[in-house]
């Protein structure tokens, strides 16, 4: 990047911008990232006289005459986590606006925010994949924190590791509540929108979104953080989209232990009245788990990654800890959840396009309650079962409530790929 202009609107990285402050209080300092919708300074406030982080648009981006209206997006996000107060939570000090260039920043709008010293969970995973104790650490320090947004009435709908910063103490701070979508708001049916590697089942449908959708997405982490990938890769977001409808989540490694599994299983299922209850409930599990382990004796205290991790190490570590979670967990009376208990029924294949009458008899008849939910498909009548979540092969309980997937017909709808400002 270049200076735009002689005035020093935009400089190249790390270049203090010249002229006035920032709305005469923000003195930017250093950039910290950018991208096509704008720029993340270091900044100080000159006020307070304290550190903080601006997000400034880009000209173009700011400009209310071209093209969408980001400054919505920005606003929104200045709305939302304004309104929350949580540890967990990266804080909102202040937004605002300009026409004209009385700063020698042509149309600007900038969020003002807490700085936090560290890197996005995206960058740590670039270098591999963490261990269990670490993943149940960050995912329950994100759940935790979202479940404060849960309870404010704001669903944040971009749940992924670009936006969970992770801080070198090891805490977890959930940031960039653009597309965040207050409870009780209007719906807006039809809308897909967030990133689609993380969507929910309901999110992809294009139906209405609730806490259950972050949780969801946080399952959607948990497995990349466990593995090193997505369980849905692939380019095309209609086609990624049409996977967290339909397809089950590839199993996890048999080195991570049986309850991990399970707990990311049940956050992953696509009815979201199987998931956890709550965010809250997800990271209470999610530590608890962690603190059995760790109790255990067999798990060594984790540590942030400074380096590569290897995947043989990673598999050794994870074999284990097979043998001792189990002990551990009754250790710590961690009590009973579906997603932890013995299993003692197989959940049947259906037969292709089979009724939805005929697939409800099948399941009844295997011991299993039934839920059904309608899903677009562009290949299977409407009418007839896409098939169950869990999937056909999976073990659960006796009575445990399977969702049978009935085809609604072809899906409709765009999918919107979220987060045009925040850093990747």
């Amino acid at each position: 990047m270049t200076a735009a202009d002689d005035t020093g609107a935009t400089l190249a990285g790390g270049q203090p911008l010249t002229g006035r402050p920032l709305a005469g209080r923000y003195s930017l300092d250093v950039l910290l990232a950018s991208g096509g919708m704008g720029q993340v300074w270091r900044a100080r406030d000159l006020v307070l006289d304290r550190p903080v982080a601006v997000k400034l648009l880009s000209t173009a981006a700011a400009d209310p005459g071209g093209g969408p209206d980001i400054r919505a997006r920005l606003r929104a996000e200045a709305r939302h986590g304004g309104g929350l107060s949580h540890a967990g939570i990266a804080a909102v000090y202040d937004y605002g606006e300009q026409d004209g260039e009385p700063d020698g920043i042509p149309n600007s709008a900038w969020l003002v925010m807490e700085l936090i010293e560290g890197e996005p969970l995206s960058d740590v995973l670039r270098r591999g994949p963490l261990d269990v104790t670490r993943t149940l650490d960050v995912v329950g320090q994100a759940a935790l924190a979202l479940d404060a947004a849960h309870q404010s009435g704001v669903v944040h709908r971009d749940v992924k590791p670009g936006n969970l910063l992770l801080r070198p103490d090891g805490v977890v701070k959930v940031t960039d509540f653009g597309i965040a979508y207050a409870l009780g708001a209007p719906p807006q049916p039809g809308t897909v929108v967030g990133t689609a590697y993380y969507l929910s089942p309901e999110q992809a449908a294009g139906a209405p979104v609730t806490g259950a959708s972050d949780v969801y997405a946080l399952g959607v982490v948990a497995y990349e953080c466990l593995t090193g990938e997505r369980p849905f890769p692939g380019t095309d977001p209609a086609a990624i989209a049409q996977d967290h409808l339909h397809r089950p989540a590839p199993a996890l490694p048999a080195g991570v232990p049986a309850p991990v599994r399970d707990l990311v299983a049940a956050a992953l299922a696509k009815d979201p009245a199987a998931r956890p209850s709550s965010a809250g409930e997800l990271g209470r599990t999610a530590l608890a788990l962690r603190a059995a382990l760790l109790r255990s004796g067999r798990v060594a205290q984790p540590t942030p990654a400074t380096g590569p991790v290897r995947r043989t190490r990673e598999r050794h570590l994870r074999a284990a800890r097979l043998a001792v979670t189990l002990l551990a967990v009754a250790a710590v009376g961690l009590g009973a959840r579906a997603w932890l208990a013995p299993s003692d029924v197989t959940v049947p294949a259906l037969p292709a396009g089979v009724t939805a009458a005929a697939a409800t008899d099948l399941l009844q008849k295997a011991g299993l309650r039934v839920q059904e939910r309608p899903g677009p498909s562009a290949t299977v009548p409407g009418g007839r079962s896409v098939g169950t979540d869990p999937a056909a092969g999976v073990r659960v309980r006796r009575r445990t409530v399977v969702v049978l997937i009935v085809s609604s017909g072809p899906a409709t709808g765009p999918v919107a790929t979220g987060s045009p400002v925040a850093p990747r």
